[in-house]
């Protein structure tokens, strides 16, 4: 592994996961998936030197590009479900924090954007820590009401 760099663990985590899936067909005829694996492995291998140089032909921006169009959907899910629960506040104002690049004390924009969020949640959002707790089934002031209630009835 000295010689080749760390790219077989990168490569056979994910690819184990791929192979072993249930999706991926009967049990016996997993191993030709495992083969065909290899050959194209060995093939990438080969002309590794000629696909290395495909960045440097493209320019940074489309690189840039690229990267930016893959991120989208996970932006989206992200947002979606910061912004769907309770504590919408704190999740505004940690996210518009993060994104601005401040840095304070040497101490950059992701610690000051969890700071302000807290804030807010704890200044903003205080009916939603009232929420939270009487929705949750295994608190004990609920599991003590609940008794009650089939006590009374």
């Amino acid at each position: 592994m000295l010689f080749f760099g760390g790219h077989p663990a990168c490569i056979a985590g994910p690819m184990t996961g791929l192979l072993v899936n249930k999706e991926s067909g009967k049990l016996e005829h997993r191993y030709v998936a495992a083969i065909v694996l290899g050959v194209l492995s060995c093939l990438l291998a080969l002309f590794s030197p000629m696909a290395s140089q495909i960045p440097h032909v493209i320019p940074a921006s489309l690189i840039q590009l690229l990267g930016g169009v893959a991120m989208i959907s996970v932006l989206v899910d992200s947002l979606k479900m910061s912004f769907s629960g309770p504590f919408k506040s704190g999740a505004l104002f940690s996210f518009i924090i993060t994104t601005s690049g401040i840095s304070i004390l040497h101490i950059g924009a992701p610690f000051w954007g969890l700071v302000g969020g807290t804030l807010a949640t704890v200044f903003l959002d205080k009916q939603d820590f009232y929420k939270s707790e009487s929705s949750d089934p295994n608190n004990e002031t609920n599991l003590n009401e609940a008794l009650l209630k089939e006590k009374i009835s």
